[in-house]
């Protein structure tokens, strides 16, 4: 019995591989190739004469095994010779021509667009693998079918190559123990590529269904699935909502605007609802229940109301905060779903397969075309800032670093906030040469004002650190020291005081009485020099009341409200004890 289903399975694995070299052949070769490159790259130590070469070609090859086996299983539906060369050739040029472009573009302002539009690109063609080949068919059955062997193919190919590769590994490691044979360490690494990508993509592909197996149209919901359903994710899917309404009317009664927090909560609520939807698609199609039907029709409905719940705490998102790159996607998003849902209700749900090709699509066209969300996003940021600077007498740009500090002096701390806070974005997300035209490559944003604004209540928060590069003597009579970098919670300081109390137990971890002493005369020169346009901090030096420690503070967030009571919350620098 046991030789029996050890050679069945031996005979299906035999047969899966082989059916790769028959069935998809080009596939075979963009995987054989992609296996051979990494080797040579494990084999030269990682020292490849062009890095940039090496991550494109392994961007082809990739990019390729997946295009060759969508093109395939969908040209096995296609009569037409001409039709399936003609595609073919041209979505392989268009691989190769990216490909070559990306080698030579080098502009950083354009590396996160270039990466969403790829990233989109990717995810649609994934998506084709699984609907591409089904598009002639009166359901989505023999879709949903072929989806879930393939997701099954996938898990079982990973867990034969993961078992083949440590049992590999564990018999080259057994060859040392045993007979002191020197195995060199990129083995491993061979044994890696080996199986757990060249051995998982040709059992993966070779288990994938064919024939009429490939367009199997029974329903066949499953026990697992429809527990899973059930018992899962149609009560979690309840309890998101129930929460949902009680807090919709919470706000109601309060008359207050929904946090930003509540768009994660409907993101999830939709997320249950797609998974109920796919998953109890085959047991209506099977069974066709009363309840499950209200269930697919109904459902939608009740979240409708929630995603507006969304579309405020978005909007409030952008009036507080302007406009980024994921704000746009996340309103996007909260527009396709009411988009889904009403669309549910109308056709019954008698379609599902529409809605993750609807996603990549919507991707795609936000992504792909020269204007995108990232575009827009950087051109809008790069005006606001252009304004905020010529409307404030600075018409001159780019900036030089005193012309920029003069700015910030004569400008209002909230309207610098916002400048800045949008050119440290700017500069994390398209690099630095998207605002050089703005200010001089001298002006250090970083540290000349670094996250201080005014909020409605007109308290004061600044944060300073001192410049790279600033040379800090060890204080005389202290030797050993532990670098700090920790957020303290609030430490209020009571109007009128000239120290600043902090233990030293909520810095370190460790059980001392000792308390360190900040003079609120050096504080209140960091604000005052801020006010005077002098943003360059400088270490602030503070012992404790023993003087058992003392502390060189090169970092420290504040809140200062109008009456001039003090809040520390975050500290970075180096501690150091006495020494004996």
């Amino acid at each position: 019995m046991t030789d029996s289903i050890i050679k069945r399975a031996a005979g299906k694995i035999t047969d899966a591989i082989s059916s790769c070299f028959k069935r998809f052949p080009a596939t075979v070769s963009f995987v054989l190739a992609l296996t051979c490159l990494l080797c040579y790259y494990v084999a030269v130590e990682g020292e490849f004469p062009d890095q940039r070469l090496f991550l494109i070609t392994i961007y082809y090859l990739s990019v390729g095994t997946i295009l060759t086996l969508t093109l395939h299983l969908w040209s096995e539906e296609v009569k037409s010779k001409i039709r399936k060369i003609f595609i073919q050739s041209v979505a392989h040029i268009a691989l190769l021509a990216d490909s070559i472009t990306l080698y030579f573009v080098t502009a950083e302002k354009y590396s996160i667009e270039i990466g969403i539009a790829h990233g989109a690109a990717i995810f649609s063609l994934w998506l084709t693998l699984f609907f591409l080949s089904f598009f002639k068919e009166k359901d989505d059955i023999p879709s949903w079918n072929f989806a879930i062997r393939s997701f099954k193919s996938f898990i079982i190919a990973n867990i034969l190559g993961g078992v083949m590769c440590s049992g590999i590994s564990l018999l080259v490691v057994s060859l040392n123990r045993l007979f002191g044979i020197e195995i060199p360490y990129e083995s491993y690494r061979y044994v890696s590529i080996f199986c757990n990508l060249l051995l998982v993509i040709m059992l993966f592909i070779g288990f994938l269904p064919q024939g009429e197996a490939k367009h199997d149209n029974r329903p066949l919901p499953g026990n697992i699935l429809t527990f899973a359903l059930r018992y899962l994710f149609l009560p979690l899917t309840a309890g998101y909502m129930a929460v949902l309404y009680i807090y919709g009317a919470k706000i109601l009664v309060t008359w207050e605007l929904p946090t930003g927090w509540v768009s994660w909560l409907v993101t999830l609520l939709m997320l249950g609802c797609l998974i109920v939807e796919f998953c109890i698609y085959p047991v209506r199609k099977a069974k066709a229940g009363k309840w499950d039907e209200k269930i697919a029709r109904w459902l939608p409905i009740l979240i409708l109301p929630l995603l507006l719940l969304m579309t405020v705490g978005i909007i409030r998102r952008f009036c507080d905060y302007g406009i980024t790159i994921n704000r746009l996607y996340i309103i996007t998003f909260n527009i396709w779903c009411y988009m889904v849902c009403v669309v549910l209700f109308v056709t019954r749900a008698k379609r599902i397969s529409w809605i993750p090709i609807s996603f990549a699509a919507v991707f795609l066209i936000t992504s792909v075309f020269p204007v995108n969300y990232t575009s827009i996003t950087r051109n809008i940021l790069h005006s606001d800032i252009e304004k905020a600077f010529t409307q404030n007498g600075q018409n001159t740009l780019p900036l030089t670093k005193e012309q920029y500090e003069q700015w910030c002096a004569a400008t209002p701390d909230k309207e610098v906030a916002a400048a800045t806070e949008k050119m440290e974005y700017m500069e994390t997300n398209f690099g630095r040469g998207s605002i050089s035209d703005l200010i001089k490559e001298n002006v250090n944003i970083d540290y000349a004002i670094t996250g201080f604004w005014h909020s409605q209540d007109e308290d004061r928060f600044f944060y300073g650190r001192v410049l790279p590069g600033t040379s800090i003597k060890v204080p005389e009579g202290y030797g050993e020291f532990i670098g700090v970098d920790k957020y303290i919670g609030n430490i209020n300081v009571e109007t009128g005081s000239d120290i600043i109390p902090i233990p030293i137990s909520e810095i370190i971890e460790e059980s001392s009485s000792d308390t360190l002493e900040i003079a609120v005369q050096q504080i209140n020169k960091l604000a005052e020099d801020e006010k005077n346009g002098k943003y360059e901090m400088q270490p602030i030096i503070a012992r404790s009341d023993t003087k058992q420690h003392c502390i060189i503070i090169t970092a420290i967030g504040i809140k200062k409200s109008p009456g001039g009571e003090i809040t520390i919350n975050t500290i970075e620098g180096y501690l150091f004890k006495k020494q004996p």
